[in-house]
């Protein structure tokens, strides 16, 4: 049916290039009532072809009438259908619409260039014809198109092919009338390839038996060709991060086979970023979180002893400044290694340093810097009893120095129970001098509690007790716990009493005082990926003549290890051995090919540092291929006649792929 359709179609234009000249164009009675006329007018008015949409207005002699610009918007409309339903598989449908395509342009074609501002009428069923007399009236009014029947055309002499619904000019022009011209690349490449259309193979069998017949050519191709043409394909920007970089990585070697240098570098940098982006993804390795977590550590101790380095200076800056200022020196450094750690962070590559505390116990003069050098300060905290009745007390004391007129004083009063705190503070000036040593040798200072009176009532003595004050002659302090007595008997009750001086009154106080200091360090060196250590290389037998060129100097035939990392100097063997690696890992972890690929992956990179920045050009980059090749060549006639043959076919290898890197630049 669809071959009939075809060919019917073809008959259709057959007969299209035979229609009237525009004189013989002109509607007359006579043709109102011709059969033929009818026919072809019921045929393109019925609504299973729909291959022409009235515009829904009549002529009051209800004619409908037809504008060319609306018979091309149908025709666009009909291609576009076509189109999909070939698409969707309905080959026989989409034969039907393109036969309706067809004879719609042929009717199109066929108006005259002075009617094409005017309207075009189709005859349709006699009985809906106007009366006779109304004709010519119309007729005058706007000349009238004949639409010819198609009968009379023998199918046999038409021959129809795929091409007919293969045709990318129906594409084309659709793109152009239905896309805008901005999207039009756009349309380009988010299309699917068409291909040869399978679903038509079975309905055009009699075509293909043909010897001479040709099928037609890939569409694939055509719009491959239609393409402009691009330096460097875009990567579609709907594609996942790892196929975003795949898909770089394999424009990056094709750039750099078609001779293309700096596109591939730029593509290498993109690449770069891509797996830089990945990377930054994924997210920390647990060797990563470990590194992290000791820094962090070490980063917290150092904010504490900054901390407590800078309080002591706070409080020593009044009363000892020499301390205050070498606690503050203490902090700077602190500081600075604060700074040095977060630096050192920063980098992936940078492990963890050594932390530890060091203390350091030295004899130094004590000297109490708050007081001055000719008072005597006393405290008195508080009253503790074992009596665990409310009392209201307090405290007088007397210090029996000097002779004379003798320190005295008593503190407010206190209510407690079992601690009664006074918290009371007294100085008093003395002169120092060595009677005052011999006093307080001899003498000892006095404590008493009382309650506190009363109205009608005196206070009473709860005890009494004393305290030697021989220890400041050679200590600046005195911290202590006094016992009170009463009747010569332990009464349960201690007073907290401090006394302390600058210094003490028989000379300088030396005590040793032990100072912790966090030392980090040192940083060990980077974790960089290193080759595995090849063996010794022996003396050569006999020197080897130098070759010609620029970097003959710096290649070597060492046949001891002829696959190490240094015999390898192109880029592309360096990708085939990471390849090859690569497969060989995916069966199980081996370290010694681990090792390699590190060594190879950093001779890489150096390699597109170089290339990069200038510093190798491409002219030096072939010269140091050939030098390569001259040694490999020679290195497995070596290998070859050592009857190694399997390492001399591998170098052998090495030379094919760098000389067809040398052909492709």
């Amino acid at each position: 049916d669809a071959l009939a359709a075809m060919r019917q179609m073809k008959a259709y234009q057959a007969e299209l290039a035979n229609l009237p000249s525009k004189q013989d164009a002109i509607l007359t009675d006579d043709d109102v009532h011709d059969d033929k006329i009818i026919a072809s007018g019921q045929t393109m008015n019925n609504p299973q072809n729909n291959n022409i949409q009235t515009s829904g207005m009549n002529d009051p002699a209800g004619i409908p009438i037809v504008t060319p610009e609306q018979l091309q918007a149908d025709i666009q409309s009909e291609k576009l259908r076509a189109i999909q339903l070939k698409r969707s598989g309905q080959v026989a449908e989409a034969l039907a619409v393109l036969r309706n395509v067809k004879t719609m342009e042929a009717s199109l074609a066929t108006l005259p260039q002075n009617l094409r501002g005017n309207t075009m009428v189709f005859p349709q069923r006699a009985s809906a014809a106007p009366p006779v007399d109304e004709i010519p009236q119309q007729a005058s009014a706007t000349p009238l198109i004949k639409i010819p029947s198609f009968e009379d055309i023998d199918d046999d002499k038409i021959d129809v092919t795929d091409d007919d619904l293969n045709d990318p000019s129906f594409d084309a022009e659709l793109s152009q009338l239905h896309n805008p011209k901005s999207a039009q690349k756009k349309v380009e490449e988010s299309k699917p390839e068409r291909r040869l259309s399978h679903d038509l193979i079975d309905e055009f069998e009699e075509d293909y038996d043909s010897d001479d017949h040709q099928p037609p050519p890939m569409v694939k191709e055509e719009v491959q060709a239609e393409k402009p043409k691009e330096t460097s394909p875009e990567i579609p920007k709907e594609l996942s991060p790892e196929e975003k970089l795949y898909q770089a990585k394999l424009l990056a070697i094709s750039l750099k086979k078609e001779g293309k240098i700096a596109e591939a570098l730029e593509q290498l940098k993109y690449v770069k970023l891509l797996e830089a982006q990945l990377s930054a993804n994924a997210g920390p390795t647990p060797e990563e979180l470990q590194r992290l977590a000791a820094f962090e550590a070490i980063e917290r101790e150092l904010v504490t002893y900054t901390n407590n380095c800078l309080s002591k200076a706070k409080e020593l800056i009044s009363t000892n400044p020499n301390e205050a200022r070498a606690q503050n020196e203490q902090r700077k450094h602190y500081t600075e290694a604060l700074e040095t750690l977060r630096e050192a962070r920063r980098n992936p590559l940078q492990p963890p340093p050594s932390m530890h505390v060091e203390k350091d116990t030295q004899m130094v003069d004590h000297i109490n810097y708050d007081i001055s050098e000719d008072l005597l300060f006393i405290a008195i905290a508080e009253v503790r009893t074992t009596n665990k009745d409310a009392k209201d007390v307090f405290v007088k004391f007397s210090l029996n120095i000097p002779s004379q007129n003798p320190h005295q004083g008593s503190t407010p009063s206190g209510t407690g129970t079992t601690h009664i705190p006074l918290q009371s503070k007294f100085t008093f000036h003395i002169a120092r001098s060595r009677g005052l040593q011999k006093l307080c040798e001899l003498r000892k200072a006095q404590f008493e509690v009382l309650t506190t009176g009363g109205f009608w009532r005196s206070s009473e003595s709860l005890g009494r007790g004393s305290l030697s004050l021989a220890p400041l002659v050679k200590t600046s302090e005195v911290d202590c716990w006094v016992p009170l007595m009463a009747n010569r008997r332990p009464c349960g009750i201690d007073v907290h009493v401090i006394i302390r001086l600058r210094t003490p009154l028989a000379g300088p106080e030396m005590r040793p005082v032990t100072t912790t200091r966090l030392v980090v360090g040192p940083y060990p060196p980077l974790r960089t990926p290193t080759p595995k250590p090849q063996a010794p290389v022996p003396p050569p037998a006999a020197p080897v003549p130098p070759t010609q060129t620029a970097n003959a100097s710096e290649v070597t035939t060492n046949t001891s290890d002829p696959h190490e990392v240094e015999n390898i100097v192109s880029y592309d063997v360096m990708n085939d051995e990471i390849d090859r690696i690569n497969k060989r890992l995916e069966s199980g972890p081996a370290p010694e090919l681990s090792d390699r690929l590190d060594a190879l992956q950093l001779k890489k990179q150096l390699l597109e540092i170089e290339m990069q920045t200038g510093k190798l050009t491409i002219e030096k980059y072939i010269e140091r291929l050939q030098a390569r090749i001259a040694a490999d060549n020679t290195l497995a006639r070596t290998l070859y006649k050592q009857g190694l043959k399997s390492d001399a076919a591998r170098v052998l290898h090495r030379v094919k792929l760098m000389r067809q890197e040398i052909e492709s630049a």
